[in-house]
């Protein structure tokens, strides 16, 4: 096994932490991202959930976990979907035309790695450990969707967003 092959393999499987300045120039992309979500909100809140759902996805692309961060980006922007009733999921979807194509990307992006069977030669070990580049790229536009899909979120109508959603359903 070369010394470059030893490296990469030691960094697909988080032999060693990154290093500081790699956390924080990973931190920084998702800091700028983030910066502009919340400049753009205005006196719109985000939902509390989605806070600590940005750190857990902020800390799973500074340590370089590409894979799991796509899984998870594609876990929030469904969520996002899924607390609204089927009027609001229309309009939310309406307002996000024009990445319609990068989140379908994602859903895609999450089906594969995340169910196996589906797509099974995907990704082979030695593209896993010679890719990471490609899979930050990927780990990056995933962060971006859900800071699109987060802003279309907030601009909804908090009083009739949540109206006849499963939530509602379930009280008396």
């Amino acid at each position: 096994m070369s010394i470059e092959h030893a490296i990469a393999v030691g960094e697909a499987f988080c032999v060693a932490p990154p290093t500081y300045e790699q956390w924080m120039a990973r931190r920084d992309v998702v800091t700028d991202l983030g910066t502009k979500y919340y400049n753009s909100l205005g006196n719109n809140k985000p939902p509390e959930k989605f806070q600590v759902l940005e750190r857990e996805l902020e800390r799973s692309y500074c340590s370089g976990a590409y894979l799991s961060c796509v899984v998870f980006a594609a876990a929030i922007v469904e969520l996002f979907f899924q607390d609204v009733n089927q009027v609001t999921r229309a309009m939310l979807r309406g307002k996000l035309e024009y990445i319609e194509g990068e989140i379908e990307s994602l859903r895609s992006a999450r089906n594969d790695i995340a169910h196996y069977l589906r797509a099974p030669d995907v990704l082979s070990m030695d593209e896993y450990i010679f890719s990471k580049g490609g899979l930050e790229v990927a780990a990056r536009q995933a962060i971006l969707v859900v800071y699109h899909v987060a802003r279309a979120f907030v601009r909804l109508d908090p009083n009739t967003a949540l109206q006849g959603t499963r939530r509602d359903a379930a009280r008396p």
